[in-house]
């Protein structure tokens, strides 16, 4: 079956399978200004994935704790927190800055659009550096027999997983 080829640009974000031809120069240049869907749903799952990890782990360790296979002692709850309030954060940052951009991708200024894809861009990139130090981690916890049970999957898997989600999003997000 072939799509329908439409000589009209349609918004971003519908779900219309044609194909789009950018009727002028200011039509491409703004189609070329949208974040793809991959890399927004990306960053959507990314961002609540990692508030959801944080927001558990910081104002519940011990459930958070419970949750991925970790043992934790009501005196080390503070280790818990510390990595929770940083996903939390991290989380909350990202979705913003996704905000951000569509705000300035909408307002058709080429300067906010540079200056909102940047700072996303960073913060994407930061969360890959941070997970791939999860990663590591976890396999010299589970090389040297500190770690075990869920948490040999979950911890790493899910690390692994957001940098991938990550890696989408900046592979994909290009403006």
């Amino acid at each position: 079956m072939q799509p329908n080829i439409n000589p009209k640009l349609s918004t971003p974000g519908s779900s219309s399978s044609e194909i789009l031809i950018p009727n002028s120069t200011e039509e491409l240049n703004m189609a070329s200004r949208t974040l793809s869907t991959l890399a927004s749903t990306s960053i959507r799952a990314v961002s609540i994935g990692r508030s959801f990890a944080g927001g558990i782990m910081f104002f519940t360790p011990q459930i958070g704790a419970h949750l991925f296979g970790v043992p934790l002692a009501p005196e080390t709850n503070i280790l818990a927190r510390l990595f929770g309030i940083r996903d939390l954060a991290l989380g909350g940052l990202l979705w913003g800055a996704r905000s951000r951009l569509a705000t300035a991708i909408s307002s058709s200024d080429p300067a906010l659009v540079k200056e909102a894809g940047r700072d996303l861009d960073r913060l994407l990139h930061l969360g890959m550096a941070i997970d791939s130090v999860d990663i590591l981690s976890s396999i010299v916890s589970i090389w040297s027999g500190d770690m075990g049970g869920r948490a040999i999957f979950w911890v790493p898997c899910g690390a692994a997983m957001f940098v991938g989600l990550q890696w989408l999003a900046v592979r994909h997000g290009k403006l």
